[in-house]
């Protein structure tokens, strides 16, 4: 099997959202053996807000399960304890 791992995000933001639903659309730029470029477009009310370029690399293997346990246990740790200052 394959997996892909982030080598970068390249992201503009065009003009800000309100407390609304957005919309990301993902289009494939190159799709390789061994990297995978993706365009994002993030869209409200069809308006582009933000767009976006991620460059993966595509790796043979299998992921640990330990490993997406502890991405998974540090997701909800996240999500669930905000930690930015809002002042």
């Amino acid at each position: 099997g394959f997996y892909s791992v982030g080598l970068d995000i390249n992201a503009n933001h065009i003009k800000s959202v309100k407390n609304e639903f957005v919309t990301g659309i993902t289009k494939p730029i190159h799709l390789g053996r061994t990297t995978h470029v993706w365009e994002i477009k993030v869209k409200q009310n069809n308006n582009i807000t933000c767009i976006s370029r991620l460059t993966t690399a595509v790796l043979k293997g299998w992921v640990s399960s330990s490993i997406v346990s502890a991405r998974e246990k540090w997701t909800e740790t996240n999500l669930t304890h905000n930690n930015y200052d809002h002042n």
